[in-house]
């Protein structure tokens, strides 16, 4: 299906575009199935690939992409905050938001992990 939509993609520029969430999650069976996919794309096709991670994503297909790094700095300040208030309501004195943040490389997700790490280290 995927395919002959993009085979027969109507009007507009004649560019098609495939999004793939996540695509530090494929198996390398996925990978190995997706670049022979990506082998037969019609011309003026862009696959635009998504990842928390890139050194999960497989080599043959990391080789084949443009990689461009993106953060979410503006989310920066009050995740801090809302870390901070967790680190409170459970006790734990002295927690510095930002510099969880940073030490997460700017990943939200990251730093509350790194916390509920710290928190259960506590226990």
């Amino acid at each position: 299906d995927i395919w002959n939509r993009l085979r027969y993609s109507p009007g507009g520029t004649g560019w098609a575009t495939l999004l793939c969430n996540e695509s530090d999650s494929l198996t390398q069976g996925a990978a190995v199935r997706l670049l022979d996919f990506l082998e037969r794309l019609p011309k003026r096709t862009v696959v635009i690939f998504t990842s928390n991670d890139i050194t999960n994503i497989p080599d043959r297909l990391l080789s084949r992409m443009k990689v461009l790094l993106m953060t979410a700095q503006g989310i920066a300040e009050p995740g801090a905050k809302w870390l901070e208030s967790i680190a409170k309501q459970e006790g734990l004195q002295g927690y510095n938001g930002m510099t969880a943040i940073r030490k997460a490389k700017n990943n939200l997700r990251m730093a509350l992990q790194n916390l509920e790490l710290e928190l259960l280290e506590g226990c």
